[in-house]
């Protein structure tokens, strides 16, 4: 019965750049992406849960399924965490009465019809006048787009002066970027990139990414020596990823 049950699942061939790994009873597709990197690694979408995994140019496609199939539990593991913080995450509608995040924040929208477009935070309401209502999600984006490169480097700057003093490392920029399938990015020249839906998470969420991807800076992976590095610096950071996960998405 496992068997048939397994072969339906299976019925589709995945495409060239596909590949499948059964996780607890369930056939899980996942992307295969290659580019010029040492490594091997998984990334789950926390929008929707899909996988993909980011391998090096010459990895054989034996190699790649050895490794997946490796990690099949850590795949089932946080697939269903990441569905169970979804299914907990305050809901983005942009409609008269919603409810959107601001530095960890509730706020309820409020939507005016009027030429002058924009967002004002008045008390507990976030104020947003638009032309028509199809342009608030619109609106609204660019705002949090402008506020992220105010409040994030507010919390990043310190950081950033403290981290170079210690260990002599700073980035070479800092980007403000839409991305749906990370919170921040470290690239080996040192330019460090941070979604603009971070601004929407707690202060102390902010403060984690920053430090990830700082000590990244000494570190470019994520080895024992990196995650010590991490933890020296935020020793609950578990925590606070925990609560970023729970809290909002990278999917604007």
């Amino acid at each position: 019965m496992m068997l048939g049950l397994l072969k339906k699942m299976l019925s589709t061939e995945p495409r060239k750049n596909e590949g499948v790994v059964i996780c607890g009873g369930e056939a899980v597709r996942y992307d295969i992406v290659r580019s010029n990197r040492r490594t091997m690694s998984i990334v789950i979408r926390r929008d929707d849960c899909s996988v993909s995994v980011r391998v090096p140019l010459s990895v054989s496609n034996e190699t790649i399924t050895d490794f997946v199939d490796s990690r099949k539990e850590w795949i089932e593991r946080h697939r269903s965490q990441i569905a169970e913080s979804n299914r907990n995450r305050i809901v983005r509608r942009y409609e008269d009465g919603a409810t959107h995040l601001f530095l960890g924040r509730p706020y309820t929208l409020r939507l005016n019809i009027d030429k002058a477009e924009g967002v004002v935070i008045d008390g507990d309401t976030l104020h947003v006048s638009v032309k028509s209502p199809d342009r608030c999600q619109k609106v609204l984006y660019e705002w949090y787009a402008r506020m992220a490169e105010v409040e994030l480097m507010k919390v990043a700057r310190p950081l950033i002066h403290m981290f170079a003093e210690e260990k002599g490392r700073q980035p070479s920029a800092i980007k403000f970027v839409k991305a749906k399938s990370y919170w921040g990015q470290c690239s080996s020249t040192g330019v460090i990139k941070l979604n603009i839906e971070l601004v929407r998470a707690p202060i102390p969420c902010i403060e984690y990414i920053v430090m990830h991807e700082l000590c990244h800076l000494v570190h470019h992976n994520h080895s024992s020596r990196f995650h010590a590095l991490v933890e020296c610096y935020v020793p609950d950071w578990k925590a606070r990823k925990k609560l970023l996960e729970a809290t909002v998405s990278c999917r604007c």
